[in-house]
């Protein structure tokens, strides 16, 4: 971060906007053990499954594996996220699937 913003902007931003709290009490809620943040704060886009089990996203293809926790059949919808820190991941009814990205001839990608 620019020395500007740090020792400059933020400290008269903050002393012209900050208000004091009504109270003291912190009342944010602890999230729960299976719930990750980083579900919630992502890109997030709804993908059909093709006839060869392949999703196609922003100029990119993904395979579907073969073995996943839950059935998945050619003509579903599925959710594509990509996480703040790039990463892809695809969900069906909050159950992430198994997949690897391929290029136009079909080989996979190495990461």
């Amino acid at each position: 971060m620019p020395i500007v913003l740090k020792e400059y902007y933020w400290e008269k931003n903050n002393r012209k906007f900050s208000k004091k709290p009504l109270s003291d009490e912190d009342f944010h809620i602890a999230l729960m053990p299976d719930q990750d943040l980083r579900n919630y704060v992502c890109y997030t886009a709804e993908c059909k499954v093709y006839r060869d089990y392949t999703i196609k996203f922003s100029k990119r293809i993904y395979q579907i594996e073969k073995k996943q926790p839950i059935a998945i059949k050619p003509g579903d919808n599925v959710i594509l996220k990509t996480w703040l820190d790039g990463s892809i991941h695809i969900f069906k009814k909050n159950i992430e699937l198994n997949f690897f990205e391929i290029d136009d001839y079909g080989r996979r990608v190495s990461a």
